[in-house]
């Protein structure tokens, strides 16, 4: 729908919402829901959500303060998660093959 050369700001904003609101219905209609699956990731738990959030938050940190400041607590951060990961897929790989008859 054109508008008049001679919109104020404030129609030119209800437009703008009007525009953005029916571009997110159409994106909410259109686009389907992902589910995530209990057998994606069964090793995954809440320590390694907050592990990763914390390494997140001093990555984020990083890009704020610039690299050189925040480098050693970001890759310990890293390290952390990381070194977590491994650890929690390597028990809850054993376990599975525990239960498992051979």
């Amino acid at each position: 729908m054109p508008f008049p050369l001679n919109s104020t700001n404030q129609e030119l904003d209800l437009l703008a919402k009007d525009f953005t609101n029916r571009i997110v219905e159409a994106a909410s209609n259109s686009i389907p829901k992902s589910t995530t699956s209990p057998y994606s990731k069964p090793w995954w738990n809440e320590d390694l959500k907050t592990l990763r959030k914390s390494m997140l938050y001093y990555s984020y940190k990083s890009k704020a303060l610039g690299y050189t400041l925040c480098k050693q607590e970001l890759q310990n951060a890293k390290n952390t998660y990381f070194n977590a990961i491994k650890s929690t897929k390597l028990a809850h790989w054993n376990k599975f093959l525990e239960n498992k008859d051979s």
